[in-house]
């Protein structure tokens, strides 16, 4: 059968300025689906339509060229809206087409997707085992009955199957990065990543056992399952060999998932010779790290590693239940310093009750603590989490765009949860007022130009997005 999946552009236009840090992320949710189509014989292709940043049109255009039997979207929330539309401009040009959602938007409204005819199909959950099942039903003419993982149309009424199985990561094959050859993915838009193809996504873990309040991804997952270390290792030898990558990135909750792991990981690196081939990058819990792993990752080839701090203040990261109070966080970003692994600092304001003052807080401890670089985003009460059940009678008619932490309330409309925390034009400009403080001290500038890490439209971007920011009436 012949298959095209895409993931989907979001509606930039809704976003604030500091959007243009937000480069496109190898999409290992259709990649590794799409591998597995292309083993077992299918005619496959994958658009992705946030790297290339095509529109509606061009993207439909091309499905008319390839003449897929099945497309599927990948759906995040925040991009939804550009996924009905393109979908409707496909019910209309190529109606003979059939459609099929998956990811954690899809898994969670998957009845209401199918009942309101957005989607033929949707994957619950994993897809590349249930996306196999579904298109070998279509080949046989028994139109997804009966296979797991499934909601369907039929009869009038939707259809829910029962749930599929974990997938066994070990069964899948190494996912071919030449199915996205020629689109470019910035890691951090750093020079220290711009050599070789691309930076592919690999994933050694899937689930989490923490129960972050503002965090999703457990809907999609019910467990912790870790794939073998000598499995991660050849996939990194694979990569390297055969498409001369030379960074890679892990996509896992945290990575390595615990001290063990990350030192056999870390060891097999520097024993395999890999170490001195590919660097690679992370984000992991600060309180998962110490100073011994810090340094044996180092040695394996990690560059970059992202900390999820997410605030300063002690009774906002309580309602977060992110259970890191009391963490000293300055150590381990003096041990990445000392070993040389550039640092990004992840924060959020705006979580429910906090106040402009708790919110200065994490901003003060973000320039204390001095990352290489940091991100601040704005609460989002993404569906499937803690923060979205609590607040579901406010949200179940949201438009989807605004679910993202970078939302411009000039372009997009009121924050999720106004009225709930501080007033969304005031997010927004503590949140850029905390990028400019941030980014434009001298003593920062000096570094990152001493350490030669910024390109120069790198450079030309956040000089726009700032100024943009400084002058924008919000």
């Amino acid at each position: 059968m012949r298959v095209l999946l895409v993931n989907p552009r979001p509606l930039w236009d809704r976003l604030g300025p500091m959007e243009r840090f937000s480069p496109a992320i190898p999409p290992l949710g259709v990649v590794w689906p799409a591998t597995v189509l292309r083993e077992l014989g299918h005619d496959v292709m994958v658009v992705d339509q946030h790297g290339l940043k095509w529109t509606n049109s061009q993207l439909l255009s091309e499905v008319r060229s390839f003449g897929p039997e099945l497309v599927g979207f990948s759906c995040l929330t925040f991009a939804m809206d550009g996924v009905e539309a393109a979908v409707e401009a496909m019910r209309k040009g190529l109606p003979s087409v059939k459609v099929v959602l998956g990811n954690l938007h899809a898994t969670i409204f998957h009845e209401e997707l199918v009942r309101r005819g957005v989607a033929d199909f949707v994957v619950r959950g994993e897809g590349e085992e249930v996306l196999a099942e579904l298109v070998g039903s279509l080949e046989r003419g028994e139109a997804g009955r009966g296979v797991a993982g499934l909601t369907r149309f039929e009869g009038g009424r939707v259809v829910v199957e029962a749930d599929a199985g974990e997938v066994d990561m070990g069964r899948l094959p190494v996912p071919d990065w030449s199915l996205v050859a020629g689109v470019r993915y910035e890691a951090f838009r750093l020079m220290e990543f711009d050599v070789g193809p691309l930076a592919p996504a690999v994933q050694a873990s899937r689930g989490c056992k923490y129960k972050c309040h503002f965090c999703s991804q457990n809907i999609m997952y019910r467990g912790v399952r870790v794939r073998p270390v000598d499995d991660v290792i050849a996939e990194i030898r694979e990569l390297h060999e055969r498409l001369g990558v030379t960074t890679v990135g892990f996509v896992d909750a945290n990575f390595p998932p615990d001290r063990e792991y990350g030192l056999q990981f870390a060891r097999t690196m520097r024993d395999s010779g890999l170490s001195e081939k590919v660097r690679w990058f992370t984000e992991i819990r600060i309180d998962l790290v110490d100073e011994e792993l810090i340094r044996e990752c180092a040695e394996a080839g990690m560059a970059l590693i992202q900390f999820g701090i997410e605030s300063g203040d002690a009774d906002v990261l309580g309602v977060m239940r992110k259970g890191t109070v009391g963490r000293d966080l300055a150590e381990p970003f003096r041990w990445c310093k000392e070993n040389g692994v550039l640092t990004v600092g992840l924060f959020v304001l705006g979580m429910p009750g906090e106040s402009e003052a708790q919110a200065k807080r994490t901003i003060k401890t973000a320039l204390k603590l001095d990352p290489d670089l940091v991100k601040f985003s704005v609460a989002t009460p993404y569906p499937g989490s803690g923060l979205w059940f609590d607040y579901h009678d406010d949200l179940k008619d949201a438009p989807t765009h605004k679910f993202s932490g970078w939302l411009d309330p000039a372009r997009g409309g009121a924050h999720l949860l106004e009225g709930h925390t501080l007033p969304g034009k005031k997010l927004a400009r503590l949140q850029r007022g905390a990028m400019r403080r941030f980014y434009l001290r001298p003593r920062k500038l000096a570094a990152l130009f001493g350490k030669g890490l910024l390109r120069e439209e790198t450079l030309r971007d956040g000089f726009l997005s700032l100024v943009e920011g400084l002058f924008k009436r919000a």
